[in-house]
């Protein structure tokens, strides 16, 4: 009940800080005195019930933050694949990091942040590859040479993760707007006036950083016969921090490269010039586009799931997006879809380039939420004996796929054939 309590007076001073600064300095004092009272207690009370905060666990919910690594149900899903057509084979991260469902096509494979390797994906519009790189700041001591992995490339550097992704486009995209990129989620979040207001702080921050362009929607609630915009947070093209051009028959820049940060052109060099570039580029198919955002990211601790920096105190992500996962996504409006009197965003005015469902080990998802991730992939959830039992999730072919592409489907008819 304590931790409860302290939960809220944090999102209450986020929320009201705005309006009153002595007001929001005795909430501030109020909520230190709670921390303080919980102390020894509560943990007590969470060992005793085997959760955090007092509150019992989930058991429909992998295990939360660095124990993530050992969890055998996310080390049975199918694995993003490299570009030799070969399914990741590294460990999980021992510490606390980012996964991911990333689409490519109609499969889904299973991701982590800060792989050796970038993941590749292909639709109907275009190929790619993804080298997501989160640093532990929910676990410090890991951010060293020799542990985490990306380590130089963030030492010095105030961002807290970085984004880098390629496009080889089948066609040159079209629609309203051009391409966007940002994040959206899966169904619409009521808010409270507080949590508007506090929103509305976040976006003015967001938007003094990557421009006016940027278009942002708390969705709307869901209507009998009616599709609904689902909450949305996108940029144009231009917001991304830098951006290279490789022409066909070139070899484009590897996107774990220790350079990389050198190649092409920054909108930190001179931000005028990048957004007319940006703004003025043509995509052909045949040359390689590669992309990296992180400007944002300063304000966005996704390791630790909060929005921090913009109010005096970090505010749960949660209380945005209700729950994980969000959805990382680049996609383009189709032509005429947009009218002057309805400029929103629905799924069916969408083409999508790039998606990815993306949450924080240490507020992950339930089970069921993400296999709910994975349409193509047919569990028993009721096996009749031992044996479909044993075989429900660990014992799929698909575990030993690290060899090469596979449709799930087609895996899934090979198990049923036996």
């Amino acid at each position: 009940m304590l931790a409860h309590l302290c939960e809220v007076a944090k999102r209450v001073i986020a929320q009201v800080c705005s309006e009153a600064c002595l007001l929001h300095l005795l909430l501030l004092g109020v909520a230190l005195a709670v921390y303080l009272k919980r102390g020894p207690k509560v943990d007590a009370e969470a060992s005793q019930h085997g959760g955090e905060d007092g509150e019992s666990k989930n058991q429909d919910s992998p295990a939360e933050g660095t124990s993530t690594f050992q969890d055998a149900f996310l080390q049975a899903l199918p694995r993003g694949m490299n570009d030799r057509g070969q399914a990741w084979s590294h460990k999980l991260p021992d510490y606390a990091s980012v996964h991911g469902v990333l689409h490519r096509g109609e499969d889904r494979d299973f991701i982590v942040a800060d792989a050796p390797e970038a993941y590749c994906w292909e639709n109907e519009y275009c190929s790619g590859k993804y080298l997501p790189m989160f640093r532990p700041t929910a676990d410090p001591s890991k951010d060293k040479p020799g542990i985490y992995p990306y380590h130089a490339q963030f030492k010095g550097r105030k961002r807290l993760w970085e984004q880098r992704m390629q496009f080889k486009f089948k066609k040159t995209p079209e629609g309203d707007g051009g391409l966007r990129f940002g994040i959206q989620l899966a169904e619409y979040v009521p808010l409270g006036p507080w949590a508007v207001r506090s929103m509305k702080v976040v976006i003015a921050a967001l938007r003094r950083v990557v421009g006016q362009d940027l278009y942002h929607s708390p969705g709307e609630p869901p209507k009998s016969g009616q599709e609904s915009e689902l909450p949305t947070f996108v940029m144009p093209l231009w917001a991304f921090d830098q951006f290279i051009v490789t022409p066909e028959g070139e070899d484009p820049p590897d996107l774990h490269d220790p350079h990389f940060g050198s190649f092409g052109m920054h909108r930190v060099d001179d931000r005028k010039k990048f957004i007319e570039e940006l703004s003025q580029l043509e995509f052909k198919p045949g040359c390689t586009y590669t992309f990296s955002c992180w400007g944002v990211s300063q304000f966005v601790d996704c390791v630790r799931w909060t929005i921090a920096k913009v109010l005096p105190v970090s505010i749960d992500f949660n209380t945005f997006c209700s729950r994980p996962p969000v959805t990382v996504c680049c996609y383009s409006l189709r032509s005429g879809s947009l009218t002057e009197a309805d400029q929103r965003h629905l799924e069916s005015r969408k083409q999508y380039y790039f998606r990815c469902e993306a949450w924080a080990t240490k507020k992950a998802p339930s089970r069921q939420q993400i296999k709910d991730l994975f349409p193509m992939l047919q569990l028993e959830e009721n096996p009749s004996n031992d044996v479909h039992k044993k075989r429900s999730w660990m014992n799929f072919k698909f575990l030993a796929c690290c060899s090469g592409p596979r449709k799930l489907s087609t895996k899934m008819a090979d198990d049923n054939s036996e």
